[in-house]
């Protein structure tokens, strides 16, 4: 008995302390709050790039066409000059009536040797000369020179010459004396400015130099070696080479100026004053 009376307190005493730890345990531990379901982010709609564009080209400067001028001196003497400033003279005459040439030059064309056509001395400067059959090249011009005729015999020869200047092609005929063959128009090929004589007597008269440029197909006829006042011999006047013609322009001045982009169609008959 006396044991039990000692072991009741301590059991009693065991007891509480159990349920004072329980009590104690459960008030330290504490249940974790939920964490809030965070819900997934909404999808993003891409940004759309602008599609990369080319780059867009300089603008380029305008580039104003280049124009040749022909000047009609008298006779059969012209001046052409580039855009370039190089300068051509054709068929420079002597005394025949007119003014001297007086006129300086890089090069000289003669399409044969009467002393109406070859007065290379009259010319200022130290040109250059083409004067013979075959292909010259000056000062970057090629000078093309066919051999035809003064005369309708074909006993004397005489210079057809072609030569481009500013992308027009010129046919320089001289003193064409007989019809061209067949294959003299083939070998001058396409023709922009045709210098043509018109006054017979001694070239082809208006009926055949009527004929040589139906087949030559020129942008621009240009007449000459026909009567004009002062003249000391005689000639056919222009008026039988545009009789009955409704593709002619008289133009009433001695300066013609010419550019590619505006040569005429069909064929137009251009009547120069002569400056001399």
């Amino acid at each position: 008995m006396s044991n039990i009376k000692y072991i009741t307190p301590l059991l009693l005493n065991s007891i509480l302390v159990a349920i004072f730890c329980a009590a104690n345990l459960s008030c330290s531990i504490k249940t974790p709050e939920p964490k809030p379901v965070q819900s997934p982010p909404a999808p993003t709609t891409p940004v759309q790039q602008p599609a990369p564009q080319p780059p867009q080209p300089e603008a380029q400067p305008t580039i104003p066409p280049k124009v040749a001028k022909v000047s009609y001196l008298a006779h059969s003497c012209f001046l052409i000059t580039s855009s370039d400033g190089l300068k051509i003279i054709t068929d420079p005459y002597n005394v025949i009536g007119y003014k001297p040439v007086n006129e300086s030059a890089d090069v000289v064309i003669i399409s044969h040797e009467d002393w109406d056509h070859n007065n290379v001395a009259g010319v200022n400067g130290q040109p250059e000369v083409v004067r013979t059959p075959g292909i010259k090249s000056i000062k970057g011009i090629e000078f093309k020179t066919i051999e035809a005729w003064h005369d309708p015999g074909k006993t004397k020869p005489n210079n057809v010459i072609s030569f481009t200047v500013d992308g027009i092609k010129f046919c320089f005929l001289g003193d064409l004396g007989s019809s061209l063959t067949n294959e003299q128009v083939s070998a001058i090929g396409g023709v922009d400015v045709l210098f043509i004589p018109v006054g017979g007597v001694y070239t082809i008269n208006a009926q055949k130099a009527t004929d040589t440029y139906n087949a030559l197909k020129p942008g621009i006829v240009i007449p000459m070696h026909y009567r004009m006042p002062g003249l000391v011999f005689s000639l056919d006047g222009i008026d039988d080479f545009i009789q009955g013609k409704s593709n002619v322009r008289k133009l009433n001045s001695s300066l013609l100026e010419i550019n590619k982009t505006e040569l005429p169609a069909p064929t137009t008959i251009i009547v120069m004053d002569p400056a001399r």
